[in-house]
């Protein structure tokens, strides 16, 4: 197993620690499952292209340089996430349900 391996089990608690501080515990699950389902979808997409470019051009820099280049737009969206407006941990509490 290579670095990319270890980073890819490295992102998989964050990916589902993040979620359930977005969408709560309720729908975990499903949201946890569509995440990894739209992840393995485009992973199969990208190895196909990144096929498709080795054959037409002998080299798979066109692949890592589209790749690259999709790295910067995914950073800077990231900046627009609004945590404080959705995630659980920044919300008042409720009020506590009588016993």
């Amino acid at each position: 197993m290579g670095i990319g391996g270890f980073s890819w089990w490295a992102t998989a608690p964050l990916t589902t620690s993040l979620t359930a501080d977005v969408y709560g515990l309720r729908t975990l699950g499903t949201m946890n499952s569509m995440a990894f389902l739209a992840h393995q979808i485009g992973s199969a997409a990208a190895v196909q292209f990144a096929g498709e470019m080795r054959d037409l051009t002998g080299s798979y820099v066109f692949a890592f340089a589209i790749a690259g280049s999709l790295l910067i737009p995914a950073a800077l969206s990231s900046f627009t996430i609004r945590e404080k407006k959705y995630s659980i941990r920044y919300q008042a509490p409720g009020p506590a349900l009588a016993s």
